[in-house]
């Protein structure tokens, strides 16, 4: 899985380790917990919030009624959602995914990771159309990742109601976002860990 720079899966009980003058220093622990409703919620406004504040001004325009008018290199255009109706989207979206593929806090911990990253990388553009391709991508990366049993592309793609080849490309285009890297340093995953505790949903 992970080398020992890296974040180990290990039980969902806390792990301590006793040292000199006994101090006890906390190592990652691997949260088996599934995530909450208000959880997913407060990940898919964060996550639009997001894309919907960082647009291009010359490649996107807001219409009246909120939608976004996205205009892409080859001049082709696409209509997107208002924010409120696209955080609702990317709600339903990680609940099925939650729901079908059993993931935990710590998967989807790593998939928001991997979303970040691929942000930070600007590799690929995450915008109001790309969020929910790399969401999916992201998460199906995280449960080849740690998961005992896993999924087919096949299942996920029925549970989504999307196209076998279309959920391949999204995977693939995720991977390049991500330029291979899918591994977690310690300090990256302890970070939003920490972060996130401080929500209360988590």
């Amino acid at each position: 899985m992970f080398s020992s720079s890296q974040i180990s899966l290990v039980s969902a009980e806390q792990v301590c380790v006793p040292v000199q003058n006994a101090m006890v220093v906390q190592e990652p622990v691997f949260d088996t917990k599934r995530p909450s409703n208000a959880f997913l919620a407060f990940l898919a406004r964060d996550l639009c919030v997001g894309v919907y504040n960082s647009h291009d001004s010359d490649r996107v325009h807001q219409n009246q009624d909120g939608s976004i008018q996205i205009i892409f290199p080859d001049g082709s255009q696409v209509t997107e959602l208002p924010m409120h109706m696209k955080v609702e989207q990317v709600f339903l979206i990680l609940l099925n995914l939650r729901d079908a593929l059993d993931i935990c806090n710590s998967e989807l911990l790593q998939s928001m990771l991997y979303m970040r990253r691929i942000l930070s990388m600007g590799r690929a553009i995450v915008n109001t159309y790309s969020l929910p391709r790399f969401l999916v991508g992201s998460v199906i990366l995280s449960t080849k990742m740690n998961a005992d049993i896993l999924r087919s592309n096949a299942f996920i793609a029925q549970t989504l109601g999307v196209n076998l080849q279309r959920l391949n490309r999204w995977e693939s285009s995720t991977l390049t976002g991500l330029n291979w890297e899918m591994n977690i340093a310690e300090e990256e995953f302890l970070n939003l860990q920490e972060a996130l505790h401080n929500v209360v949903f988590y």
